[in-house]
């Protein structure tokens, strides 16, 4: 049993154990949808006939617009984050100046 628990905790603590767990559980998924899609027939009835479109050109909008919208959420942070490297540069260069004006 210690040694069962010794092997979980070195895997644990690796940092490719959490991204290789939701990679199997990914690959796992696809296999289960491809597999119950192909098994079953979509047949839309009452509000699911407006809320879950069948054709291909709805299902490629859909997409489009998230994908739109995750491309200007990363955008946005990342200008955010190098925005914010340029303040802290420049604050700590006016540090730097007060710290030398006040020796002289």
């Amino acid at each position: 049993m210690q040694k069962i628990k010794h092997i979980w905790e070195e895997l644990n603590s690796s940092f490719w154990f959490v991204p290789i767990l939701m990679l199997l559980f990914a690959i796992g998924s696809a296999v289960g949808f491809i597999y119950i899609d192909s098994q079953t027939q979509y047949n839309p009835g009452g509000i699911f006939h407006y809320l879950l479109p069948a054709s291909v050109d709805s299902a490629r909008s859909i997409l489009t617009i998230i994908a739109g919208a995750m491309i200007g959420v990363a955008g946005t942070v990342f200008l955010e984050n190098r925005d914010l490297e340029d303040i802290k540069e420049r604050f700590r260069m006016l540090i730097e100046n007060q710290q030398t004006n006040e020796k002289q």
